[in-house]
């Protein structure tokens, strides 16, 4: 990773952390991440996804490798850019 993307990845974990209010979530998870960019910005947005599930650990829930299922939405807002998560915790199969 290069150096900016660590910076970003430090920068977004500080926020998950200042603003995420409830303890890590455990076991199995379902993020959903809304980048919400100004119109034109073109980017992969797996590359995003990824950063922010990784950056998510130990603010949002215990490990990314308990992911089962991720939803990714990119949307426009020229006013506000930002990323929003949701998580759930997923129910242990029966």
């Amino acid at each position: 990773m290069t150096a900016g993307g660590k910076a970003l990845k430090e920068s977004y974990q500080l926020e998950a952390k200042a603003q995420w209010r409830a303890k890590p979530l455990e076991g199995d998870v379902e993020p959903e991440i809304t980048l919400l960019w100004h119109q034109g910005m073109d980017g992969d947005r797996d590359n995003f996804h990824k950063l922010s599930c990784d950056a998510l650990t130990g603010a949002v829930y215990v490990d990314d490798s308990r992911i089962r299922r991720v939803r990714v939405n990119k949307l426009c807002d020229k006013e506000r850019l930002r990323i929003e998560v949701v998580a759930w915790a997923l129910k242990a199969a029966s």
